[in-house]
């Protein structure tokens, strides 16, 4: 009777000392907003020195479990907004960061394209919406090109979904130097 007695209190005192541990531990919340918008900056790094590092989701929070209050060096970065280095107290408030905009200054981009007209001295091969539609069967991509000139595919699986590649064979005009 004293064992089943003693098994009894030793249970029950690990089932305590669980619950405890479990109810007392740490999570650290924290919310990242643009300071101009106060919108969640979703997809920011957040570092903590000798803790780890995590990002935001998109709602603009993140969070560290078992963090023991106190304070941290807490680096935070995202694109588009100034880096942030600062020591955060962490506490078990939802902590808010706002981060300011930074100027991207970016060179202009331009996209040109060719399109070869009817009376190009080589082969082409337009494909239409209604020719994509009509040959389309669930298949990828380079099935649908199949039939097209100087395409060949291949399918690990045979079937046309999964591992598939094309290639465009080009010919290169030989040199008149013997090569």
């Amino acid at each position: 009777m004293k064992m089943k007695k003693r098994a009894f209190v030793l249970f029950f005192t690990f089932y305590f000392l669980l619950l405890t541990s479990v109810a007392f531990a740490q999570i650290n919340k924290g919310k990242i907003t643009d300071s101009l918008t106060g919108l969640p900056v979703a997809g920011a790094t957040v570092s903590i020195d000798g803790v780890g590092t995590t990002s935001t989701n998109e709602s603009g929070v993140f969070e560290f479990k078992k963090i023991k209050p106190g304070s941290y060096r807490t680096k935070i970065s995202s694109v588009g907004f100034k880096k942030f280095d600062s020591i955060i107290n962490f506490s078990d408030k939802l902590l808010v960061i706002s981060l300011q905009q930074s100027n991207l200054f970016l060179q202009p981009v331009e996209i040109k394209a060719l399109r070869a007209g009817e009376k190009a001295p080589f082969t082409k091969t337009n494909l239409s919406k209604e020719y994509i539609e009509k040959n389309n069967l669930g298949q990828d991509l380079p099935f649908i090109l199949n039939q097209t000139p100087s395409v060949v595919i291949n399918s690990d699986a045979g079937n046309g979904v999964g591992y598939n590649l094309f290639r465009l064979i080009c010919a290169e005009k030989q040199e008149k130097n013997g090569r």
